[in-house]
Order: structure tokens, then C-alpha cells, then sequence
């Protein structure tokens, strides 16, 4: 047996693990302004629990899911450039409810064809949240995502020590767990591990735990926890009264979460060139690095080839548009729609 081997583990296997649904309509209509809530359902997801900023568009022939009449889209920005497709919602029109025969009875008493939607999102998600927050020193997850916000380590120097040092470690956990972020208590977790302190707390640093606190005699003797911080990792804890963390963990949580979204809107804008305005011009910028650019499109489908040459594809037609008029950077023809193009995963 053959192995082929695959580096981009959550990207492109073998098989997906889709959400994926679709509907059935009466109109037109009814179907569109289902495939835009859907994806307004995806962007949600993205941004506000993903920390990863989004351009909402619409798909270019070219790039249109096959059958559909619309594909709409949510286009994400990667560290290193490159764009990752991160939801899709289709207005399939009539096509496949044709082919398939589904019909209805409509108020009318006619037997009419349905109107169609479908739309997913994959584990690359996954890839998207590794490869947008990640750095040198592991993963960095946002805390509305993250399974465990709070990390309580244990310092326990001997075993006299243990059952005082575990007792607070517990109420402390339980009383973060009382605490409210983002409408849900706070997920906080003892780990009682046989394992060195310092290497447990690294541990759940490197999987990207928004804090890890660390208890020990001392500690509970002066009413204080070290805190590490995933935003800012350093060798020594912050000393906090244990009463102030206790409240401030919702804030801290929320400013991380804030934080992570400014960081990566902040690289995307400064990785996004809008001052191409020829063939040859973004010819030579992906020949030389990756990133959005955003120009203007005449629309006209055979000119996507074009961009075969050097790799790069329009990712989408955003819903925002300048209304400005120029040149097509394909074609030079006249254009007043701008699209967003970039090497994709």
C-alpha cells in the first residue's frame, strides 16, 4: 500500500467533517435571503468566536460553487498571506430542484419547482484558527473557543502541603466558574496531574489556555495567584490579589478576545494593497509575495484565466464596494466593481 503524505492536515484530507444543510423554498426570494442569513450564521461564528476577520462577498463565475446561481462567501486572511475560503452559502435557484423533480403544490393549487440553498463550513476551520493566532511559542485560542479559560497548576512542595494547596485550587476554580463571560460561566480546571508545575503550566500555554494560575503555600497565605497570560508568555507569573482576579477574569478574558481581532484585522489591512491597477503591476506583486489585493473587475468570466499564470484567483466580489469608477486590472476595460484577489489554500 501506497501512503501519500498530507502537511496540511486540516485543509485538504481525504474526507471533511461538513455542517452542511440546505433548504427548500417556495420563491426566489425566500431563498436568497436564506443563503445570505446563513452566511451572516458563518461570519458570526468567524469573527465573534474565532477571532478572525472576514471579507463578505460574492463569488466570481469562476470560482462559483458548479450548478449554483450565487455563491456567497467569507474569505479569511492567513499569516502567511494567503487566503482560506472559511464558509459558503449557495442560491442553487432551480437548477437542482429540477433535476432531483422538487415540487410543490404552491397557494395557487399549481405544482411548481422548488427553489434550493445549500451551505457548510469543514475542519478547516481548524487550520484557519491554528494558522491566523499561532505563534513560536504554540496556539493561541480565543477565549469564546477555547475548551478551558482558566488553567489552575498546583504547587505542591510536599505532601503536608497537598490537601490545603488542592482545597483552593478548587475553590478558586469554582469560584471563577461563578463568574459570567460572555454570557456563560467561566471555564476553569484544576490539573491534579503527577507531573512538574512548570511543565504543566507550559503545556497548556503551548495549547493556547488564555490564562494558567499557579497556587502554592506561600500563595495562600498572602491571598494571591500567580497568573500567566497566553496574550504575553513570560517566565514569571503576575502577582494578583486572589479577590481582584476572581472579578476581573470576565474583563481580562474580553480584552484577549478583543485583542486577538485587532491583531488580525490590523495584519490584514497592512498585508492588503489597493494601488494595482494593471496586469503587469499584480503580475509582479504575486510573483513576489502574497496578500489581498483588492482592484477593480470588469466581470467579464474569460478574463480569470488570466490569473493562472501566477496562481491567484478572485476570492470574491465583497458586498462593499467604493462605487468608484477605473480600469479593469485584467483587461483595462471600464469597471466600477472591485474584487478581492490573492493566492488561496
Amino acid at each position: 500500500m501506497r501512503w501519500e503524505l498530507r502537511p496540511r492536515l486540516f485543509l485538504r484530507t481525504s474526507e471533511f467533517l461538513w455542517q452542511e444543510g440546505h433548504t427548500v423554498h417556495a420563491t426566489a426570494e425566500e431563498a436568497i435571503e436564506e443563503t445570505r442569513a446563513m452566511l451572516n450564521v458563518y461570519r458570526s461564528l468567524v469573527e465573534d468566536f474565532m477571532a478572525i476577520p472576514v471579507v463578505p462577498g460574492v463569488k466570481s463565475p469562476g470560482e462559483r460553487f458548479p450548478g449554483a446561481v450565487e455563491t456567497h462567501t467569507i474569505e479569511a486572511m492567513m499569516q502567511d498571506g494567503r487566503a482560506l475560503q472559511s464558509g459558503t452559502s449557495h442560491y442553487l435557484g432551480q437548477n437542482f430542484a429540477r433535476a432531483a423533480e422538487i415540487e410543490f403544490v404552491d397557494r395557487d393549487g399549481q405544482l411548481k419547482i422548488a427553489y434550493t440553498t445549500s451551505w457548510g463550513f469543514s475542519t478547516r476551520l481548524i487550520g484557519a484558527t491554528i494558522m491566523v493566532h499561532a505563534d513560536d511559542d504554540g496556539l493561541r485560542l480565543p477565549p469564546r473557543l477555547t475548551p478551558y479559560q482558566v488553567v489552575i497548576v498546583p504547587i505542591i512542595r510536599g505532601e503536608a502541603q497537598r490537601g490545603a494547596v488542592v482545597a483552593a485550587c478548587e475553590a478558586l476554580a469554582r469560584s471563577l466558574r461563578a463568574q459570567s463571560y460572555a454570557d456563560e460561566p467561566v471555564r476553569a480546571f484544576v490539573d491534579l496531574r503527577a507531573e512538574n508545575s512548570t511543565t504543566k503550566r507550559w503545556n497548556w500555554l503551548k495549547k493556547g489556555v488564555p490564562l494558567v494560575c499557579e497556587i502554592g503555600p506561600r500563595d495562600l497565605q498572602s491571598g494571591q495567584v500567580a497568573v500567566h497570560s497566553r496574550q504575553h508568555i513570560s517566565a514569571r507569573g503576575m502577582i494578583r490579589n486572589l479577590a481582584e482576579f476572581i472579578t476581573g477574569v470576565p474583563q481580562v478574558l474580553g480584552n484577549f478576545q478583543t485583542t486577538m481581532m485587532e491583531e488580525a484585522r490590523r495584519y490584514r489591512h497592512e498585508m492588503t494593497v489597493d494601488d494595482i491597477t494593471s496586469l503587469d503591476a499584480l503580475r509582479r506583486y504575486f510573483s513576489e509575495q502574497t496578500g489581498f489585493v483588492r482592484a477593480k473587475w470588469s466581470g467579464n468570466p474569460a478574463s480569470e484565466d488570466m490569473l493562472k499564470e501566477f496562481g491567484a484567483t478572485i476570492r470574491c466580489i465583497p458586498y462593499e464596494q467604493s462605487g468608484t469608477a477605473g480600469r479593469c486590472v485584467l483587461t483595462g476595460a471600464n469597471a466600477t466593481m472591485e474584487a478581492i484577489f490573492a493566492k488561496a489554500y
